[in-house]
């Protein structure tokens, strides 16, 4: 065998393991960390859209169109007792270059993912002692983080037009095989500069969106404590021109709805020579502990398209709620909207951590060969609705609809009445179930 044909046997046989162990690694993706993360609840469905995407579409590509194709190859060669280093494998790879823009999405979705990952290992302690437990201990993992396994299929797809480079140079220029093989490098290199090209826009998206609350804060005297921008996940969902009741008269504010954040600001009175801080911060509020109530048009007709915002861990005697008005009442009903999908979205991931930290465990199900479970995750029924029913109508504010399970206090639960939108108490001793909130209870 000569040393060209030597070369280029190493290179097919580089091609081959190292797509071997690439399908094994989004494998590892799938099945040790997004199904158990998802699963056991210590990230919600979102949560691991973001952090993964659509990698479960490239394992399915790579296993399928690349990888079944190459050991077919190797097989077919090895059974006819000729050489490997006359495999060929510019058709499969002309055929991989029409599927490789499925990696748009993940690549694009990179700055994301990252800003995810900071912060869960930041902010969830389960999602931290669980990948770092895998990173220690799981032989599968190989000692590596999780962010490597992340990066891993953006430094496969740079690696292709690299790997057929070195083919393309070992192969002899007279086979058809060279041909196809330079065709087949110059697909896949337009189409990995195209995925780049998207990712680089989502990048500079991404910093643009960062300028944008850097400059927004820039403007608002008070709102650095906030740290608008430092948060890569803050997304603004809705923002303008509002008015807020005060002693009752109305006076003129800007409204912004974040996605974990409301934030009111004041115009100020007096603005200095070079001052960029237009406004002042009025109210703020974490969607974690915000309910927005609808009201009616006032009598006196101080409150007009107007809805309330509670902030529920305040104990002060002021400024616990605003009262806000829209300008019109469909524009009341978008602000009510937004705040109250972004309620049910924080809602939503809360009750997916306390459900892992009341019991949930975390499995470990082959992506491709998952059993149905069933859940025996059940709420308690409601109580009956009665006297204490109308009562509680009466003279409690109610919470907002869509909240579910708060964190434990003492032997109380808390439960989601589907029906009328607001919660109920079961004692997961005496099984007793209220309307009313035990005493004690704190959020």
């Amino acid at each position: 065998m000569s040393s060209k044909a030597e070369i280029r046997e190493k290179i097919l046989t580089e091609i081959l393991n190292t797509e071997r162990d690439y399908v094994k690694d989004l494998n590892i993706i799938l099945d040790v960390y997004n199904n158990p993360l998802k699963e056991s609840g210590i990230v919600t469905d979102e949560q691991a859209q973001i952090l993964f995407a659509n990698v479960s579409e490239l394992e399915g590509l790579n296993r399928t169109k690349v990888l079944a194709k190459i050991q077919a190859r190797f097989k077919a060669v090895t059974d006819a007792g000729v050489p490997s280093y006359m495999i060929n494998m510019g058709d499969i790879f002309m055929s991989l270059s029409d599927h490789l823009k499925v990696y748009t999405e993940y690549c694009a979705n990179q700055p994301n993912a990252l800003a995810m990952l900071s912060e869960l290992e930041s902010n969830n302690s389960d999602f931290a002692a669980f990948v770092k437990s895998l990173m220690d201990s799981d032989e599968v993992v190989r000692g590596l983080s999780l962010l490597s396994f992340i990066i891993k299929p953006v430094q496969r797809l740079c690696k292709y037009p690299l790997l057929l480079r070195e083919l393309i140079a070992h192969t002899d220029p007279n086979l058809p095989e060279h041909q196809r093989l330079k065709e087949a490098a110059q697909k896949v290199g337009e189409t990995v500069d195209y995925v780049n090209a998207m990712q680089r826009q989502a990048e500079a998206e991404a910093e643009q969106k960062t300028k944008e609350m850097e400059q927004l804060e820039a403007t608002i005297e008070g709102a650095a404590e906030l740290e608008l921008a430092s948060d890569k996940n803050r997304r603004l969902m809705k923002s303008g021109d509002i008015t807020r009741v005060l002693k009752k008269k109305v006076v003129p504010r800007k409204f912004y709805a974040f996605n974990n954040l409301l934030l009111l600001v004041a115009p100020k009175k007096k603005i200095k020579k070079g001052e960029t801080q237009a406004f002042k911060l009025d109210w703020a509020v974490k969607i974690a502990y915000t309910q927005v109530i609808d009201l009616g048009n006032s009598q006196d007709g101080v409150i007009v398209n107007g809805f309330e915002v509670i902030d529920k861990s305040h104990s002060g005697p002021t400024d616990g709620k605003v009262v806000l008005c829209a300008s019109t009442l469909q524009e009341k009903n978008l602000w009510v909207k937004e705040v109250r999908a972004s309620i049910k979205e924080h809602q939503k991931k809360q009750n997916a951590r306390l459900k892992n930290t009341m019991g949930g465990t975390v499995k470990r199900n082959s992506s491709r060969d998952k059993e149905e479970e069933g859940s025996s995750d059940n709420p308690p029924p409601p109580p009956e609705d009665g006297a204490d029913w109308r009562e509680k109508q009466a003279n409690e504010s109610l919470d907002p609809p869509g909240f579910v399970r708060p964190p434990r206090w003492g032997d109380w639960l808390q439960y989601h009445h589907e029906e009328h939108g607001i919660p109920y108490y079961y004692h997961i001793d005496s099984k007793e179930v209220s309307w009313f909130q035990p005493e004690g209870w704190t959020l």
